[in-house]
């Protein structure tokens, strides 16, 4: 099988979104080849290339890097609307940079991996293949019904974690995300 991903965020080392892309692309190599189209700002290639070459599935990881304009670059991080413009902005280059990647070799499946939301949403989904969306599809309710990813944190049962795994009483059934038994099952 032949991935490829959208990872604006994607380093080894580092928490959060970074850290969560990498343990994605190493998930995904266990599948099939892997290519990666990740930011380029900040400059950590090296990095990057370093780690990979030490990891066992690290051969079937291969990284591409996508930039914003300078122009861009220059305001990133200036406000959140300005943040969340720049990374629109991002997909649009890794978008292009998909493209020429599947016209030399097609892709099986294409997933987008880290700031995955529905609200930005995902220009992955023009590369070509079936696209999945985020790690935690299953969470997401129809367009049109309440989100339990914009609950406020009050709400959330004492969970930290702004999706949490358990069902939104709030939902309708007809409303509510897929059962685990829905989802595809790997065999043990």
């Amino acid at each position: 099988m032949r991935i490829l991903a959208f990872a604006c965020a994607f380093a080894p080392g580092i928490g959060s979104e970074s850290g969560s892309g990498w343990v994605w692309a190493r998930l995904l190599a266990s599948l099939g080849e892997t290519w990666i189209i990740t930011s380029a700002n900040p400059p950590r290639a090296e990095t990057i290339e370093a780690k990979l070459r030490d990891l066992v599935e690290g051969q079937r990881i291969h990284v591409v890097y996508a930039d914003i304009p300078l122009w861009a670059q220059r305001i990133v991080g200036k406000t959140e609307f300005m943040e969340r413009m720049s990374y629109f902005l991002w997909q649009i280059a890794a978008l292009r940079a998909a493209r020429r990647l599947q016209k030399q070799r097609p892709f099986d499946l294409v997933w987008h991996l880290t700031w995955a939301n529905v609200w930005i949403g995902s220009l992955a989904c023009f590369v070509g293949p079936r696209l999945v969306f985020g790690d935690r599809a299953r969470d997401w309710p129809r367009p049109g019904s309440a989100s339990q990813c914009s609950r406020p944190r009050h709400l959330e049962s004492g969970t930290s974690h702004p999706c949490p795994e358990s069902r939104d009483p709030r939902l309708a059934p007809e409303q509510a995300p897929l059962e685990d038994s829905r989802l595809p099952q790997r065999s043990a």
